[in-house]
């Protein structure tokens, strides 16, 4: 049997990788090299790029960045880090997914992560359902879908790996991540980040709509 390639999946699976490569950058820590990379002129340009292809901001408005390095530590710190009992709007899944007790949400994230291969450092201080490891798992899962699609012969595999993105954006990063949205938006519309979560949101929810769309048409 001849094998086609379906010409246009590679590509949009690497673009896809580049965005939420660029949304795993965007929710670093603020450190001072942080600082530097969101001022970088490319970046500005992604980003703006970005915000005007999902609409959240229109051609009028001005892009969303803090204007000083300590406004915009401040503004990380008080929204996702400190409070009591909690932080207003904390980057943890098990957090705002009541669906699941927490062990549960934990345990599925590490084993879709081992699935493919991907395991967290020992080090790291963040816990397995935080949203840079999210993003960064996502990332990685449309980076292998863009080398399936590139060989016909491994068609069989590039259905699994979009058949994973898709579960994995519903049952995870989607199961969360609107509760996050309508939060900080009651709590800090004005700030940097309630447009970045916003921008979060709307790349997700494309995602998993043309990614439903191409399974459903096979």
């Amino acid at each position: 049997m001849i094998q086609l390639s379906i010409p246009g999946r590679e590509e949009t699976a690497l673009n896809d990788s580049l965005t939420f490569a660029l949304l795993h950058c965007l929710f670093r820590f603020p450190t001072g090299n942080q600082w530097e990379w969101i001022n970088r002129a490319d970046v500005r340009t992604a980003l703006g790029a970005l915000f005007r292809q999902y609409g959240v901001l229109d051609s009028g408005d001005p892009e969303p960045y803090p204007a000083f390095q300590k406004e915009y530590e401040e503004s990380y710190i008080r929204l996702f880090e400190a409070g009591a009992p909690n932080p207003p709007c904390p980057l943890i899944e098990s957090y705002w997914n009541k669906r699941d007790p927490v062990p549960r949400i934990l345990h599925e994230n590490i084993l879709f992560y081992k699935t493919f291969g991907v395991r967290l450092k020992k080090e790291v201080e963040e816990t397995a359902d935080h949203l840079r490891f999210q993003l960064e798992f996502y990332r990685y899962l449309a980076e292998l879908a863009a080398k399936a699609a590139a060989d016909p012969a491994d068609a069989g595999q590039y259905y699994q790996i979009m058949q994973a993105r898709r579960d994995y954006l519903q049952r995870h990063l989607l199961s969360w991540t609107p509760l996050a949205v309508e939060e900080i938006e009651k709590t800090a519309p004005d700030a940097c980040y309630a447009t970045w979560m916003h921008l979060l949101r709307a790349c997700a929810d494309d995602q998993y709509r043309r990614i439903e769309e191409e399974l459903k048409d096979g």
